[in-house]
């Protein structure tokens, strides 16, 4: 399972997990890499966005909201985008895709639809924490999933931009390999992590309309 993921959602339930089934023994990756399933024989993985392989079937068991966002450094000395043109302009930390290999675009939801915003930038990562990393430096935009970035959202370290332009929120599937019988204990797992999902998206939507409550009292 990819590292946000496992770090903010999974790794933290897994005493509930185990109470529920105390004979289950888990052996969880933490990775962004593309795994081969077949070959590393793992019975489940969590992947987010479209699927890449048609070897495989998928549950979606939820959806990750991202967040555009910079560093206080970067925005001193590069300003504040304003709208999605202004952002063309600014340099963006570039995110490489692990199932495609390719850089990842900013995306936003405008008037219901998609739009894609391609920004330039002079270093790439392929890993989660180097992503934020990198953000958090100052090197330049970055649209992590909000899981991830929200302790740093919280602190000051990086600062929300473009909130009335969302991004696109990420799918996310628990997959399997096609034509293999899945095991009542690996089916258990499943369904544990799409309530867990299902409870993660109520304590966000809570949590986001107390962010706009404390914003409404004390403006900055």
């Amino acid at each position: 399972m990819p590292s946000a993921v496992a770090s903010a959602i999974v790794l933290p339930s897994l005493d509930e997990f185990h109470a529920l089934y105390p004979n289950l023994d888990l052996a969880i990756g933490v990775s962004n890499r593309t795994v081969d399933m077949v070959s590393e024989a793992i019975d489940c993985s969590i992947q987010l966005g479209e699927l890449p392989d048609s070897n495989l079937v998928a549950r979606t068991i939820g959806t990750l909201d991202q967040v555009t966002c910079a560093s206080p450094a970067y925005l001193a000395r590069h300003g504040t985008p304003t709208d999605l043109d202004e952002l063309r302009a600014h340099v963006a930390v570039n995110c490489v895709s692990p199932h495609s290999g390719r850089e990842c675009d900013f995306d936003f939801e405008v008037d219901g639809e998609a739009r894609k915003v391609k920004l330039n930038g002079f270093v790439q990562v392929s890993d989660e924490q180097a992503y934020l990393t990198c953000g958090l430096q100052g090197l330049g935009m970055i649209q992590p999933a909000r899981i991830a970035a929200q302790p740093y959202l919280d602190s000051g370290l990086l600062q929300e931009v473009l909130p009335q332009w969302k991004p696109v929120p990420m799918p996310v599937s628990v997959a399997y390999v096609k034509n293999r019988r899945v095991s009542p204990r690996v089916r258990a797992f499943v369904d544990w992590l799409a309530e867990l999902f299902e409870k993660a998206g109520h304590v966000e939507q809570d949590l986001s309309r107390v962010r706009q409550l404390l914003r409404g009292l004390h403006p900055a």
